[in-house]
């Protein structure tokens, strides 16, 4: 399974198509994007937890392939709405 990894000169994204993978959106903090039926993972914490998920899940680590795809400026995607955990339980203050 090949996923695009998309950067700009500050941060990067892991690119899912939720069709594909409908979990991912399990692994949204807020910091990445949606876009349709796309999801933006963060490289820090979403990606990660997704990618180890896929592993834990019995994916051999050889069958996962990232593609880099690099952006000069700021991504255009950070104009996206901001993905989110819909199975987190947040605070009221």
């Amino acid at each position: 399974m090949k996923f695009n990894v998309i950067s700009d000169p500050s941060h990067a994204w892991l690119e899912v198509d939720l069709n594909q993978f409908p979990n991912a959106v399990q692994f949204g903090t807020g910091h990445g994007y949606k876009n349709g039926n796309t999801i933006y993972l963060e490289e820090d914490v979403e990606m990660p937890q997704f990618l180890g998920d896929l592993i834990f899940n019995g994916t051999p680590m050889s069958e996962i392939q990232l593609s880099e795809i690099e952006v000069e400026d700021e991504w255009h995607g950070r104009n996206y709405a901001h993905n989110e955990n819909l199975f987190s339980v947040k605070e009221n203050n």
